[in-house]
């Protein structure tokens, strides 16, 4: 998958020349769009015990890295895991 900076397209087509174009040529333009830099986003939750089974203290288990964490925060101070 490549990821295309959707505003510089907007501003291509945005041009009065553009009302007339045909599918090749749109197509075309989409391909030479600048592809932008993205990273997958990892979701999480907190558990109470590790996979293992022992129960921490605290009891905030990452589930994707099963490392402990201080605090239940929004990310995984660990592996930077979204937790939902």
């Amino acid at each position: 998958m490549r990821l295309i900076d959707a505003d510089k397209l907007n501003q291509c087509v945005k041009e009065p020349s553009m009302y007339d174009i045909n599918q090749a040529d749109f197509l075309s333009l989409i391909s030479e769009q600048p592809t932008v830099d993205a990273v997958e986003v990892i979701h999480g939750k907190w558990n109470d015990t590790y996979k293992s089974g022992y129960i921490p203290v605290p009891k905030n288990v990452c589930s994707v890295c099963d490392c402990c964490g201080e605090r239940r925060s929004d990310y995984c101070p660990n592996c930077g895991a979204k937790m939902n």
